[in-house]
């Protein structure tokens, strides 16, 4: 009886050994399938992860043009005549331009440098006496027809067909300049710019004194910052330079001496070296 059971025993033993041992091989295929599985969806998590950061990096520092709109605080003053200068009344910028960055990665993962350059830079001001001439004998003035002028300028009284027409127009401005310079930007945290630059803007200038007309080409140097959120930002810049004006005046002339032979007689020409510093607060817009 013992030895029936023992063969028994012995028979079902060999039956299920190899099912057992089969079961094990099932499973541990099994297990590394799914380790298998488990390092591709890890690799493509951080493939993916990647190529968000890239994504959230080059939209963060997409924003590569800028449109400015300034108010400046302009003193214009005469380099040859002591103590003649004037000042901002009210004075208006527009700036449009674009900053092109030297590398695609970011140092640090937050600074770039890069160079800007602008289309567009037109500055119109207009100005009052600041200051006034004083000569040696005491007089106030400019070179009026009554030896003198209270405000600085040469406010004469032309009768006839120029009455009313030249006179009384008062100090105005208007630049029209290009800008190109290097600039540093960095992103501190999120869509945070800083910037800051340093420009030279050569180009045009116009200046209107009562019946006096100067034009200039010559350049300016301006230096700044701003900062930014997205599409918003605000800055400060200092913009100075030197210019020489060629000038064009109307001669004081009675209509009476006035025909068509002699109309150039009464334009007059002389050069005029201008000093101009400037602070402009901005508002802007990046796109």
């Amino acid at each position: 009886m013992k030895k029936s059971l023992l063969a028994v025993m012995a028979i079902l033993l060999l039956c299920f050994t190899p099912a057992k041992a089969q079961t094990d091989d099932s499973n541990e295929r099994a297990q590394q399938q799914i380790d298998s599985l488990n390092q591709i969806v890890a690799q493509l998590s951080e493939k993916v992860e990647d190529q968000e950061e890239e994504m959230e990096m080059a939209d963060v520092w997409s924003r590569r043009k800028f449109f400015n709109i300034g108010f400046s605080r302009l003193k214009l003053t005469h380099r040859e005549i002591a103590n003649l200068s004037w000042k901002s009344d009210f004075s208006i910028s527009l700036t449009y331009g674009k900053t092109i960055y030297f590398h695609k990665k970011p140092i640090a993962n937050m600074i770039k440098f890069g160079l800007d350059y602008s289309f567009m830079d037109i500055t119109y001001a207009k100005l009052v006496p600041n200051e006034i001439p004083t000569y040696s004998d005491g007089e106030t003035g400019g070179s009026g027809s009554d030896g003198g002028n209270s405000d600085g300028f040469d406010d004469i009284e032309t009768p006839g067909m120029t009455e009313g027409l030249i006179n009384d127009l008062g100090c105005h401005l208007i630049d029209y300049n290009l800008q190109i310079g290097p600039s540093i930007t960095v992103n501190p945290i999120d869509h945070l710019m800083v910037r800051g630059y340093f420009r030279y803007a050569p180009g045009a200038s116009g200046l209107l004194l009562n019946q006096e007309f100067s034009y200039s080409y010559g350049s300016y140097f301006v230096s700044g910052g701003n900062i930014s959120y997205k599409a918003f930002s605000l800055g400060v810049e200092a913009r100075w330079g030197k210019l020489k004006y060629n000038s064009i005046s109307f001669e004081e002339s009675s209509s009476d001496d006035i025909d068509g032979s002699d109309v150039s007689d009464m334009i007059s020409t002389s050069k005029n070296k201008m000093r101009t510093n400037s602070v402009r607060f901005y508002i802007g817009f990046r796109f």
